[in-house]
């Protein structure tokens, strides 16, 4: 079972996006995943690990019909409060997802993988259900900031404490031993 976001997690993470700093990190994220996601309208989009909805906003608007689906039932509150009902939102485990071979277009693990307990699994999961692309955001295990929310962890409570960080290298090789070239 991956670690479920729990109430103090929640506001922790909502507390970080106040910041305008971070909404501009996220920003640049989204707009990284939209534009390798090319998502055309009428399309079906599934974010895992969707969280309180933040990485679902670009995607508003936008002719998509969206899904998302989280085990924990906190930050699924704090997504209907975001996005109302302009979002299917469900509670799940990335690694047991409840819908059926290629059921969407497309399929989102951003920052997600982090805190799966089996990610391959997940990632299985994730191309299961997408029929055309799959886009896995995740914080690198090398990059400056993986490495300061290790160190930070150690000190104080942190979301982090419990992510396990993935590099590039090994995401790859997950996704080849599922689908090869």
């Amino acid at each position: 079972m991956s670690y479920v976001f729990d109430q103090q997690d929640a506001i922790g993470y909502e507390k970080w996006l106040a910041d305008e700093k971070n909404r501009r990190v996220l920003e640049l994220e989204t707009r990284v995943m939209k534009e390798m996601l090319q998502p055309a309208p009428l399309r079906r989009l599934l974010d895992i690990g969707c969280g309180t909805g933040a990485s679902l906003i670009p995607f508003l608007n936008k002719g998509l019909e969206l899904t998302g689906i989280d085990p924990s039932d906190t930050m699924l509150d704090y997504a209907r409060q975001r996005l109302g009902s302009r979002v299917d939102l469900h509670r799940g485990y990335a690694e047991d997802l409840p819908f059926a071979d290629n059921s969407f277009h497309y399929a989102v693990l951003f920052l997600a993988l982090e805190f799966c307990e089996d990610p391959e699994k997940a990632l299985e999961e994730a191309c299961r259900v997408a029929k055309d692309r799959v886009f896995v955001g995740i914080l690198n295990r090398f990059s400056l900031h993986a490495g300061r929310c290790r160190i930070v962890r150690l000190f104080r409570s942190t979301i982090y404490a419990q992510a396990r960080f993935f590099s590039i290298n090994e995401i790859c090789q997950m996704l080849f031993n599922l689908v090869g070239h």
